[in-house]
């Protein structure tokens, strides 16, 4: 659809939208909660958590403090050696 007004506001503006809505239909309020709980239904978490774990293992603690240097604020941020996909 040309000017589709989805493809023009922000996830923020689209909650606040959906919340306006909510407070007058109770029946697409039940239907939105519906469909969200779906959503969620389908996520496997011990899949989420595996992925996140091995992510996180990769990452070389030693080097990271042997780049911080002798104190906290020494820590210098480079993502070249570090691309972590998610």
């Amino acid at each position: 659809m040309k000017n589709d007004i989805f493809d023009k506001i922000s996830p923020d503006e689209a909650l606040e939208i959906l919340r306006q809505i909510t407070k007058t239909d109770k029946n697409l309020k039940k239907k939105i909660v519906e469909l969200a709980e779906s959503l969620f239904r389908d996520v496997n978490i011990d899949q989420v958590c595996e992925d996140v774990f091995f992510e996180l293992d990769l990452i070389d603690v030693h080097e990271l403090w042997n780049r911080g240097g002798s104190n906290t604020d020494g820590f210098i941020i480079t993502m070249t050696n570090y691309d972590i996909k998610l």
